[in-house]
C-alpha cells in the first residue's frame, strides 16, 4: 500500500474537476500514460480526499507545557518533500529541551525556529511554482535545495553542523542573499543560472556546478572528498564519516 495524490494550481483543479475524487484521477492518469501504466493494476483501499488548499499555518504553536510539532504547525507543497525534515528537525529541539528543562518561553522560541524553517521552504517553494512553465529556470532554483540539503546533511555527519546553520541554511548570510538575488532574477525572466551557482558554490559538494553533468548527478565520492575545505575537514574525516555509516571503499 502506498500513498499517491497530484498538488495543482487552481486552474487545473478546476480542468480535472478534482473534487470528484476517483473520476478526477482517472482523468489526470490519462493525461500522463507513463503515469497511467504504473497504476494499471493498482486498487485504491480508500475514498479519494481532495483539499481546496493543502497549505497552512497556526496562529498558536506553543504554550506554557506543550507545543506544535512542525507538520501540525503548517505545512507548504509537497514539492521537494520537506516535510520528514522539517518533522525531524522540530523533534530534535524537543528533546534538547527534555534534556536541558524548559519554559513556556524555551519552547516559544523553539516554535518560532519552526515558524522561520517553514517560512524558508515557503519562500523556495513559491519561486520555484512562480517558474514552473520555464524548465531551466525551475532546474536552477531547485539546485539551491538540492545545494543546501547535501551541505547541511553531511556537515551533520562530520560533526560540524555548525557550519550549516539553519533549515535550507536560513542563517547563513551570505547563501541567502545570493539565493534571493536568483530569485529576484528568474522572477524578471531570467535563468537565474549565474546567481544561483554564486550561492552554491562555497557549499557545492555534490558537483552540483559541473556542466558536463548538467543536469544528471552521480553520487561520486572525487565530489565529497574535493569539497573537504567547503566543509571545513579533512579528508580523513570524511573517510573516517563514510566508515562509520556503513560505506567502505573498494
Amino acid at each position: 500500500i502506498t500513498s499517491a495524490g497530484v498538488s495543482v494550481d487552481a486552474q487545473r483543479a478546476e480542468e480535472l474537476g478534482l473534487a470528484e475524487g476517483s473520476a478526477a484521477w482517472a482523468r489526470l492518469l490519462a493525461r500522463f500514460p507513463s503515469i497511467q501504466a504504473q497504476f494499471a493494476t493498482a486498487k485504491p483501499v480508500r475514498e479519494f480526499v481532495h483539499l481546496p488548499q493543502v497549505a497552512f499555518q497556526t496562529s498558536l504553536s506553543a504554550g506554557a507545557d506543550w507545543c506544535l510539532l512542525p507538520g501540525a504547525l503548517g505545512f507548504v507543497d509537497p514539492l521537494l518533500s520537506p516535510g520528514f525534515t522539517l518533522s525531524l528537525l522540530g523533534i530534535e529541539r524537543l528533546a534538547r529541551r527534555f534534556e536541558r528543562g524548559w519554559d513556556a518561553g524555551a519552547l516559544a522560541a523553539d516554535s518560532e525556529e519552526a515558524r522561520h524553517d517553514l517560512q524558508s521552504m515557503s519562500n523556495l517553494t513559491g519561486n520555484l511554482f512562480g517558474c514552473m512553465d520555464r524548465f531551466d529556470a525551475f532546474r536552477n532554483l531547485s539546485l539551491l535545495y538540492f545545494g543546501a540539503v547535501s551541505y547541511s546533511e553531511t556537515a551533520r555527519r562530520l560533526g560540524v553542523q555548525e557550519r550549516a546553520p539553519g533549515f535550507l541554511l536560513r542563517k547563513n548570510l551570505e547563501f541567502c542573499r545570493r539565493s534571493a538575488d536568483a530569485f529576484r532574477a528568474v522572477s524578471m525572466g531570467q535563468s537565474g543560472e549565474s546567481q544561483v551557482r554564486a550561492a552554491i558554490e562555497p557549499v557545492n559538494i555534490a558537483g552540483l556546478l559541473d556542466p558536463r553533468r548538467h543536469p544528471w548527478y552521480a553520487v561520486r565520492l572525487d565530489d565529497l572528498y574535493g569539497a573537504a575545505g567547503n566543509l571545513g575537514v579533512t579528508r580523513e574525516q570524511i573517510r573516517q564519516m563514510l566508515a562509520k555509516v556503513g560505506f567502505t571503499e573498494s
